[in-house]
């Protein structure tokens, strides 16, 4: 993950070049799906490498289950946490009688062989992660991957034997991903270019977000501001995940490939294993 200051990009979402007037549609939340969220995300890595656009994501994710849910249960949310506390954090994920879905975040930054970065300095990669942790199994849990490198975890059986049922990737194997923040002299004007991803940030988010987000978060804002029904079930996660993909992919067709990443689905649906492999 790197920040950057977007000097001269304009940051088109769904083709808006100008500012206008948009209106969120009306969500219709599910009173009977149980959800449970736990989070984990590594920060302050230090001044100059510090990720707070990752603590405004996950406090989009978060803000978004509880509009979608009435049942939502918000448990594990650790912040710079150490492998310890990441292991204890896995360990203690709901189990299969706990909630109907679970949905877990994941922030930080990961080297190109999944080898996650604590703010301690430590690097461990993924697959010794899971390997350590006895992992309570669930059918129905949903992984959202927001690191460099993200697709790097595809290539470890642990993640959808036993892990995570889908996962969203922030990134491809071979990509960095990055946070957008402005500046007194370049500010990223959120509600100029992308007043969808906008106006649900401005209704939604604390008023101190500050306008620091990662890429995947203005991207699932841009989602979920046109999203009325919530996803049940696995399927409908597949085709929520889908439509944040085709909508990164629109990002980096309309607007630039160097300051985006390639989000993805793990397993892939068939939808978006067709727009992978259409930009290969």
């Amino acid at each position: 993950m790197r920040q950057v200051i977007l000097l001269s990009i304009a940051l088109i979402l769904s083709g808006c070049k100008s500012i206008e007037t948009v209106s969120l549609v009306e969500v219709h939340p599910s009173s009977e799906i149980r959800v449970a969220f736990d989070s984990f995300i590594n920060v302050h890595y230090g001044k100059n490498r510090s990720l707070p656009g990752w603590q405004t994501t996950q406090t989009a994710i978060e803000t978004t289950l509880k509009l979608w849910y009435d049942h939502l249960q918000v448990r594990q949310t650790l912040v710079d946490g150490t492998p310890a506390d990441l292991e204890n954090f896995l360990l203690n994920l709901p189990k299969p009688d706990e909630c109907d879905i679970s949905v877990v975040y994941l922030g930080s930054i990961q080297g190109e062989c999944g080898g996650w970065e604590f703010t301690n300095g430590e690097i461990i990669n993924w697959r010794n992660l899971l390997a350590a942790a006895p992992l309570s199994k669930h059918p129905r849990r949903i992984v959202i991957l927001d690191a460099c490198h993200a697709a790097a975890v595809s290539g470890i059986p642990d993640w959808s034997e036993r892990f995570a049922r889908i996962t969203l990737l922030a990134s491809d194997e071979t990509e960095l991903t990055y946070q957008f923040s402005p500046s007194a002299l370049a500010p990223i004007d959120l509600q100029k270019q992308c007043p969808l991803a906008w106006t649900w940030g401005q209704t939604h988010l604390p008023p101190g977000w500050n306008k620091q987000i990662s890429f995947l978060g203005v991207i699932w804002s841009e989602t979920t501001a046109i999203t009325a029904l919530p996803p049940t079930n696995i399927a409908d996660w597949a085709k929520f995940f889908d439509v944040c993909c085709q909508n990164a992919a629109n990002f980096r067709q309309s607007i630039s490939r160097r300051w985006s990443s390639t989000m993805q689905v793990f397993p892939p649906s068939q939808s978006n294993a067709v727009l992978i492999l259409s930009k290969k």
